[in-house]
């Protein structure tokens, strides 16, 4: 139907096709170009990681070999005891790791490293109960418990004794008993101890009876161990990986070296070897028994627990109760010492090293979209058809005949003064009406041309 109307008409109906189709120009634009958010990486910059083959302990550390000597003084000693506390807290001290700035993320490939592993063992039924009334209504009950390692007295159990009270001997039920102890058994070699656990769980052993009911007994195990990590990647916060394998490594041999005796480990597959100082063997027992051997008291009627002693220093029973979970406390403290072993600076180990990664930046991207290019470049070639048809239909029309530059540029001839004035003021008005009694063509005027009068 359009091609039916003049060729005037269909130039003005494709001018405004023209301008409808560019209204989607700048919403096309804003398609064409997306800036996503990608990673890539850092070609120039290098992560690290720390880890450790052999672990030469800065705290625990004794100046001169087998002399008697105590500790050296120095300030990572109490770091390494502030660590400890804070993992017993549920803060686990972080590795080194360096993921330099403008990285965003790092990963490393997979590496291992000398660890320190726990496992946690319920032995409540291989437990044995032997009580003992003693004077005004106090009963102790001493509690041998089996463990997984052999102690280095050759013992296969420990003991734990525990106080109560008889409810007949004190009606108001106000006298303290015991609802949780716990000790720590050295070991030595491939083992640094057993930490067990005796606690009334909800400390209620029934209205009717001062016998209490049987405790929990649980025994976690702190060996020398061999970490496998994978899939290791860190940001900002921290290091972290879903994929650590574990192998408990044994003690191969003591060996003399540079006038200090140490303790080479290795792999049940004999591949890989490890070395401690022998100070760790003596003093890193010594020291998580002092921190791990607690007791704690409750009335047995009241359930008022007994307050910590704040007078001497931090120990477990500000952080460890009959409800807490064991298994979690053991792994934070396992964790905390593995990662100060594979730590230098700030850490606890001397001749920690590091593994290499790669670094990463997120960075957006300008990415075009080729496919919207369509829509302006449809426009473009919309507007030079539509100009070079105009071109065309007005090649041979009057240029002048339709301008206004005819009237500025060429004279008026025929016309008298007083035709081409207007008396007073001048109005648009008064000019409109002038305009509409002028009537004149266009001739040639002495070889030029000029616009006369025509009546």
């Amino acid at each position: 139907m359009m091609w039916k109307l003049p060729l005037q008409s269909r130039l003005g109906w494709a001018l405004a096709l023209v301008t409808v189709v560019a209204l989607g120009i700048e919403p096309s634009a804003q398609q064409i170009l997306a800036f996503p958010v990608q990673e890539r990486v850092l070609t120039n910059t290098t992560a690290e990681i720390g880890k450790a083959d052999m672990y030469y302990s800065k705290s625990l550390f004794q100046p001169g070999e087998g002399d008697g000597q105590i500790l050296d003084r120095s300030i990572d000693l109490p770091r390494f005891q502030a660590s400890v506390i804070s993992a017993l807290a549920g803060d686990v001290f972080q590795p080194y790791f360096n993921c330099p700035s403008p990285a965003t993320r790092c990963e490393w490939p997979e590496f291992n490293s000398l660890a320190i592993c726990s496992a946690v063992r319920n032995v409540t039924e291989q437990t044995k109960q032997k009580c003992e009334d003693g004077d005004k209504g106090v009963s102790n009950c001493t509690y041998t418990v089996p463990l997984t390692i052999e102690s280095p007295e050759g013992s296969m159990n420990t003991t734990i004794s525990m106080k109560y009270h008889d409810g007949a001997e004190h009606d108001d039920g106000s006298e303290d008993g015991h609802v949780l102890r716990t000790s720590f058994v050295p070991g030595d070699k491939d083992v640094v101890g057993q930490f067990v656990v005796v606690r009334h769980r909800n400390a209620s052993w029934g209205d009717d009876s001062s016998e209490p009911k049987n405790p929990e007994v649980l025994v976690s195990d702190l060996r020398w161990c061999e970490k496998m990590y994978n899939d290791v990647s860190a940001n900002f916060s921290g290091p972290s990986s879903d994929n650590v394998d574990d192998k408990l490594l044994q003690f191969a041999s003591n060996e003399f070296e540079a006038g200090r005796w140490f303790l080479k480990f290795t792999t049940p597959d004999g591949q890989e070897n490890y070395t401690i100082t022998r100070d760790l063997e003596e003093y890193l027992p010594m020291y998580l028994g002092q921190v791990l051997t607690v007791e704690l008291e409750q009335q047995m009627a009241h359930g008022v627990a007994s307050r910590p002693d704040l007078s001497k220093a931090l120990k477990s029973p500000v952080f460890l109760s009959t409800e807490t979970d064991v298994e979690k406390l053991m792994n934070d403290l396992a964790d905390t010492l593995t990662n100060q072993l594979r730590t230098d600076d700030n850490g606890d180990n001397r001749n920690a090293t590091t593994v290499n990664g790669t670094a990463f930046i997120r960075e957006p991207v300008i990415m075009v979209r080729w496919e919207w290019f369509i829509l302006p470049l449809m426009e473009v070639f919309f507007t030079i058809t539509l100009l070079f048809w105009v071109i065309v239909i007005n090649r041979d029309g009057p240029l002048l005949k339709t301008s206004v530059m005819a009237y500025l540029v060429y004279p008026l001839r025929g016309w008298r003064h007083e035709e081409m004035s207007v008396a007073g003021r001048q109005t648009k008005e008064k000019l409109g009406r002038l305009a509409e009694i002028m009537r004149g063509r266009m001739g040639e005027n002495g070889g030029s041309y000029a616009i006369f009068k025509q009546d």
